[in-house]
């Protein structure tokens, strides 16, 4: 083999591993792999509740930001809204600031007996001071729910002067800025995994 055949191989040995690479970086850069499910289209109802600095809330009209979260829930639930909560919390502190301003988690509350906007305000700043917390009568709760095609039942008063449990979706609804359901996470989301669902959601990628 000649010099000018042996600099002509090196050249394509070069090129084709520079194209192997790119190749490489372009998959590896692919289409976000969402752990969302796609839902909807659903729009929640109007329904007036009222959030925890006392100003109307109407989840059917007042959504300010290109995703809205949503979850029921109760702030005496042991186990499965301080998981759900504490996952959204660390998500959120995944996000930049900027992506944080196109975000609202709004917590509905599932216990509206016991859950006066102090004690809801009290349980959010836990995991996150910038989540609205909302309240209202259980009825119209449970029709926003509904609307969603959601689960609630609200815990009822016994005759021993305490409450049974509240029953509850653990499911978490992102909303696009119409007003439209357009995807949900179970239980086990991670926030690892609702951070890049939600960059992704805001770079315009809906999952299926």
């Amino acid at each position: 083999m000649n010099l000018t055949h042996l600099k002509r191989l090196v050249v394509a040995l070069v090129g084709a591993a520079l194209l192997a690479a790119c190749g490489s970086s372009q998959q590896a850069s692919g289409p976000h792999q969402f752990t969302a499910s796609g839902y909807g289209p659903y729009k929640p109802a109007t329904v007036a509740l009222t959030d925890t600095a006392g100003a109307p809330y109407d989840l059917g009209s007042t959504l300010q930001t290109p995703l809205t979260l949503v979850f029921f829930g109760y702030t005496n639930c042991p186990d499965e809204c301080p998981a759900v909560m504490s996952q959204l919390g660390s998500a959120f502190s995944r996000l930049s600031a900027d992506q944080t301003s196109k975000i609202t988690m709004v917590f509905v509350t599932t216990d509206p007996a016991r859950d006066s906007a102090k004690v809801e305000r009290r349980w959010l700043d836990r995991y996150d001071s910038r989540f609205i917390g909302v309240t209202g009568p259980i009825a119209r709760i449970i029709d926003l729910a509904s609307s969603l095609k959601l689960y609630v039942k609200g815990a009822e008063r016994l005759p021993s002067g305490g409450y049974d449990v509240p029953t509850h979706d653990t499911h978490v609804v992102a909303l696009n800025a119409r007003h439209v359901a357009v995807a949900i996470w179970d239980i086990g989301t991670t926030s690892k995994q609702y951070a890049g669902d939600l960059q992704a959601m805001l770079n315009g990628a809906v999952p299926e």
